[in-house]
């Protein structure tokens, strides 16, 4: 129990990346840029002592059913 005889819940903060340099919490990226339709990059930075990173994340190609029409293929994609 909590304070007052409140129930504490866990919360989910989901996904946190830690800082390099000190460790700190880094939540969300500074920007995003789209660099194509597979390709994402990301700019980090700590706010707790200013370090800024890149990560750039490239997703796979979707995978084409063979048993599927062209047009079922894209909806999938």
């Amino acid at each position: 129990m909590g304070v007052g005889g409140q129930l504490e819940v866990p919360m989910d903060t989901g996904p946190v990346i830690e800082c390099a340099q000190c460790g700190g919490a880094i939540v969300a990226p500074e920007w995003s840029e789209h660099r194509s339709e597979r390709c994402v990059r990301n700019v980090w930075s700590c706010e707790a002592c200013g370090y800024r990173f890149e990560h750039t994340v490239y997703f796979s190609a979707p995978k084409i059913q063979p048993n599927l029409r062209i047009e079922e293929n894209e909806r999938a994609a």
